[in-house]
């Protein structure tokens, strides 16, 4: 038993083109110009340091919608809630691979009567962008550790979907960082990642991932993904922090009084 509707749409060129001989070509001027599926997303995040040693943050992403209103195609059941029952394929001794071809045919000419599906053109539909939150925290353990969680949910298809990460955040040297977490999301508990950066005067790299195990258990893993790039970083913002630091001891001694 199945009810079938499908909406798509195309900023390049038609999905179901009318003219199966027609030659489509890639025209950027067209793609980022003239499309008219169009929408709006915005975000919000905020940073809050609450003690010396602690601090939150909290961010919405990806809130918005996207108009689709060109090259649409809509595909919905001409018998809603139809039912196909399958009760196998008879099939005799004297059979040859031509009559097998023939009764997947005729079992595919059956299916298609029964599910059979209009298509319209031009119906203009509006589609949600798919949200994510996130809520971190971070607890200075020494001048050279930090843990950190961080508890996220993201909305696909119109359920919710929570997770959870834990880290340690090491810095052994001025120039490098390490963090070592695990994640809690689908229904699996232990997805071990790890994060590390390096600063050699303006250049910063770092790469990150969320599961170290997935590339080497691919048949049982149910997601995997990882980041790595390049910062330019200009300006002292580790004096500046030095600074900082020793007036909120001064403060904090009572050596800076009224």
């Amino acid at each position: 038993q199945s009810d079938v509707r499908i909406q798509t749409a195309s900023s390049l060129f038609p999905l179901l083109p009318v003219d199966s001989n027609a030659d489509y070509e890639f025209n950027a001027e067209r793609l980022y110009r003239r499309n008219n599926n169009r929408g709006l997303g915005f975000d919000l995040g905020a940073q809050v340091r609450l003690s010396e040693k602690l601090e939150v943050s909290a961010s919405v992403m990806d809130l918005g919608f996207i108009r689709w209103k060109e090259n649409t195609v809509t595909m919905a059941s001409r018998n809603p809630n139809a039912v196909f029952t399958f009760d196998g394929v008879r099939v005799n001794s004297s059979d040859t691979s031509s009559d097998f071809g023939q009764y997947f045919s005729d079992l595919g000419d059956s299916l298609l009567r029964t599910f059979r599906l209009d298509t319209m053109r031009g119906n203009a539909f509006t589609t949600a962008l798919d949200g994510q939150f996130f809520l971190g925290g971070q607890y200075q353990l020494s001048e050279k550790a930090k843990v950190n969680a961080l508890v996220y949910g993201d909305f696909y298809n119109r359920r919710f979907y929570p997770g959870l990460t834990l880290g340690l955040y090491w810095k052994p040297f001025r120039f490098a960082d390490v963090n070592i977490t695990n994640t809690m999301y689908n229904r699996v508990w232990f997805n071990p990642g790890l994060g590390f950066s390096t600063r050699i005067g303006p250049v910063q790299g770092y790469f990150t991932s969320d599961n170290l195990f997935a590339p080497l258990l691919l048949s049982s893993s149910r997601g995997f993904s990882f980041r790595f790039g390049m910062n330019l970083v200009f300006g002292q913002p580790d004096k500046k922090e030095k600074k900082e630091k020793k007036t909120r001891e001064k403060l904090r001694g009572g050596n800076v009084m009224d």
